[in-house]
């Protein structure tokens, strides 16, 4: 008899269920998952069940979130691709069991009140880009302490509050690319202990104050490019030990005497960088100022200009490197890397006494990020 019901239990966790389950939905066991996607959907159904753990209502027309639309142990609730233009309070409370939430690409979605996200203690994975977000307000990621993938990219976003972060402290990787970041402040990263990845290029930021990153001493990957910086204080990167891979190009770089403290830094940073091609002055247009010299910085620029010659690679310059180009695609790397590379392949190799930046290519896993991103 015991044999006999091995197969029914198998073939009823494989089975669509017939009751209960919402109209034009799908709904399936182990885990139970209320499968409603691209129905043309104007709310959210109703009655949804009790023990559904996974809803997916991603692709339909839900204006709205109000309270009490989900059951309370769900763990997936994926809403991206709606018309979503508000989340009351209320909506997500009692959700203490939820671990990834999407709500991206609803781009009508423009404001979030503090609070919307309290009670999420599990949330791991909060995916918030292509929503026309044009404030994140203080106490919004209030109490996410185990949040470790948050998207933000592609959005409104002009600025970022000191304490906006402050209870982050196990999130990996932060996706502000796409924004309208203008500067960076001191603090603005604050209580981010464990970030890896930060990505902030094709934003419009112009200046980056020197405690900007304070904290950040775990951080591996940063991308500034394609913003408006000229300048960069060399101290703005001090507090970064970890870091391995930096773009900074697709920027108008001004190579003139307060670029030393950058150029100086790159002396002794030890990982991957794009070039940074100087903008000003037009003596040094178009060179790489991780290669200049302290003769470059010494020696005017217009003299340079006027007989209208470059200034000669440094000996033993480096090979050129591999930099793909932007695709602007979809979302990076939603799992943790595969691994930091071991041994030579990470270190860089100068000629005998040559103070110059090292410049080599990079993994296989940092290439895809650059892919993706």
């Amino acid at each position: 008899m015991e044999g006999g019901l091995r197969p029914l239990c198998l073939l009823l966790t494989l089975c669509p269920l017939t009751s209960p389950c919402p109209l034009l939905c799908t709904c399936y066991q182990a885990p139970l998952t209320v499968s409603c996607q691209s129905r043309g959907l104007g709310r959210v159904p109703e009655p949804l069940p009790a023990a559904g753990a996974r809803l997916f209502l991603q692709n339909n027309l839900i204006v709205e979130l109000g309270p009490g639309s989900f059951p309370s142990n769900v763990s997936l609730l994926w809403l991206h691709s709606n018309s979503i233009s508000r989340v009351r309070p209320g909506a997500l409370r009692g959700l203490a069991r939820l671990e990834e939430l999407d709500l991206g690409d609803n781009p009508q979605l423009r404001a979030l009140e503090p609070g919307t996200f309290a009670g999420l203690s599990r949330l791991r994975t909060l995916r918030l880009h292509r929503c026309g977000l044009a404030l994140l307000p203080l106490g919004l990621f209030a109490g996410l302490r185990g949040l470790r993938y948050l998207y933000l990219q592609d959005n409104r976003i002009p600025g970022l509050r000191p304490g906006l972060f402050s209870d982050l402290s196990r999130l990996s990787h932060l996706f502000l690319h796409g924004n309208r970041l203008r500067r960076l402040q001191a603090g603005a990263f604050g209580g981010l202990r464990g970030l890896d990845r930060l990505l902030l290029h094709r934003n419009l930021i112009g200046l980056v104050q020197a405690g900007a990153f304070g904290g950040l001493r775990g951080l591996d990957t940063l991308f500034l490019s394609h913003n408006r910086l000229a300048r960069l204080p060399g101290p703005a990167l001090l507090p970064l030990p970890s870091l391995r891979f930096l773009r900074l190009d697709g920027n108008p770089w001004a190579c003139d005497c307060r670029a030393r403290g950058l150029r100086g830094w790159f002396g002794a940073y030890p990982g991957a960088s794009s070039a940074l091609t100087c903008s000003s002055p037009p003596g040094r247009k178009g060179r790489d100022l991780r290669l200049l010299t302290h003769r470059d910085f010494q020696t005017p620029a217009k003299a340079t200009a006027a007989t209208g010659l470059k200034g000669s690679p440094a000996q033993g310059s480096a090979r050129p490197e591999y930099w793909p180009d932007y695709e602007d695609g979809d979302e990076a790397l939603t799992s943790d890397p595969p691994g930091r590379c071991p041994g030579r392949s990470c270190s860089r190799s100068l000629a005998p006494g040559r103070l110059d930046v090292g410049i080599f290519p990079f993994p296989l896993w940092a290439l895809t990020l650059l892919h993706w991103s």
